[in-house]
């Protein structure tokens, strides 16, 4: 195998094999190509067995991403997608499938997981749909996905005394007067997941709430845990 690829080539092929992801030298389609060159010269078995790899695994999914038209492969050696989730489109999609999807790729920035969607769920579970159905419905569900921060943070044991106090007082529950507490800093329609377990504190917000949470906190100079009790404090005092 030295004398086909050279022993630096054939050292730097070993290392990317073994390597994890990251640490490799090779990009996937230049090991596809070595493993190609390799595998003109001895049987695939040899080859499998001389390098330390799966023969049926390893040395054919690499082998079968040299199947893929010349804008994919380029995708595979930038990394812009995944050697496993090219894997996938050559044994699913035909090549004009695969030409459409790398399209897609580069216009929609699609991820290795989508490519995975598209292919194994949606292709699969219709195998009728049209390639340009399924990327479009993958589209359409990554813009219906929003960003969400679950922040948990404490009331402080004199707080909550005296918050309970003034619930006992004015009939208003404890829960309640932490959320009119936080409307200083939030709209009331984000603070409809606000719950309460004991002095914690638990709030699902949307990115842009979750932003001004911080920003507020950052306002007032405080640590963003200790914002709610420090809200908590003022609507006591109110």
């Amino acid at each position: 195998m030295e004398k086909v690829l050279g022993e630096e080539t054939l050292r730097r092929l070993l290392v990317s094999l073994k390597s994890p992801k990251k640490w490799r030298i090779m990009d996937p389609i230049e090991i596809a190509k070595n493993l190609k060159i390799l595998c003109d010269h001895f049987p695939r078995a040899e080859v499998a067995k001389r390098l330390g790899v799966s023969e049926k695994g390893t040395l054919w999914v690499y082998l079968r991403l040299l199947d893929l038209p010349e804008k994919l492969q380029q995708l595979v050696k930038e990394r812009k997608i995944g050697a496993d989730a090219a894997y996938r489109l050559t044994i699913r999609l035909d090549k004009q499938e695969q030409s459409t999807l790398a399209d897609a790729i580069l216009r929609y920035g699609l991820k290795s997981d989508e490519l995975k969607g598209i292919v194994q769920a949606l292709m699969k579970r219709n195998p009728d749909m049209a390639i340009e159905d399924a990327i479009s419905l993958t589209i359409k569900a990554r813009e219906q996905t929003t960003e969400e921060h679950v922040v948990v943070t404490k009331i402080e044991d004199d707080s909550f005394v005296a918050l309970d106090r003034k619930s006992k007082k004015t009939g208003i529950p404890v829960q309640e007067l932490v959320k009119r507490a936080l409307t200083e800093v939030l709209p009331e329609s984000s603070l409809n997941s606000l719950k309460l377990n004991g002095h914690l504190v638990f709030l699902t917000l949307s990115a842009g709430d979750y932003k001004s949470l911080v920003s507020a906190a950052r306002n007032r100079r405080i640590k963003l845990e200790n914002l709610v009790d420090v809200l908590s404090r003022k609507e006591i005092l109110g």
